[in-house]
């Protein structure tokens, strides 16, 4: 029996930074425990997904000029982020920030602003991701999201509430001070020496 490989999946053009399609992407209509929920056009010699960041092709100019690249993990985050006015944005199509996606940014700019799922897979990628943009040399910033499971759900709910996180987002190493001060008791002696 053959089956088409994105039957029931909504499609996405997967284009490379110059506009030119080299693959696909299907995302389930309806959520299966056993069924992947996206599909991507398997890797050939023009399509490698840890070199892809979807939206670049319409994002350069926007980075070039704001001087920074908002980096979500999925189309859905792209899509309502160009929705809401927010033109500087990419995706790593995944949870995996990889060397070569690192080096393709760095061409638009030195800093980067990762507002990834708030789950646990999402919260492990960012700071796999923080330490290979650090040890790139890329200036880097992480959104926090006060609403929604990610990017997508916030801009859909309450716009205003992502563009307020963007204007707070934390430098990294504020990030690590906010976080080791939430797990450690700063009034005792074992708290400060943790």
């Amino acid at each position: 029996v053959i089956k088409d490989r994105f039957r029931d999946r909504i499609m996405f053009p997967l284009t490379d930074q110059r506009g030119n399609v080299v693959g696909f992407s299907g995302r389930l209509l309806q959520e299966s425990p056993t069924i992947a929920k996206y599909v991507n056009t398997p890797e050939t010699r023009i399509y490698h997904k840890g070199d892809l960041l979807y939206g670049l092709d319409l994002a350069k100019e926007a980075i070039r000029k704001t001087a920074t690249a908002i980096l979500v993990e999925g189309e859905f985050d792209v899509i309502q982020g160009k929705i809401h006015g927010i033109d500087n944005i990419v995706a790593i199509k995944g949870t995996a920030l990889t060397d070569s996606q690192i080096l393709t940014l760095h061409r638009f700019t030195e800093k980067v602003s990762i507002c990834l799922d708030q789950d646990m897979a999402g919260i492990d990628a960012q700071w796999r991701g923080i330490a290979l943009l650090e040890e790139k040399g890329m200036l880097t910033h992480v959104i926090e999201l006060p609403l929604g499971k990610d990017p997508d759900e916030c801009l859909r709910k309450q716009p205003s509430v992502f563009h307020e996180a963007v204007k707070k987002e934390l430098p990294i190493y504020d990030l690590l001070l906010k976080s080791a001060l939430s797990r450690f008791n700063k009034e005792t002696l074992e708290g400060k020496k943790s």
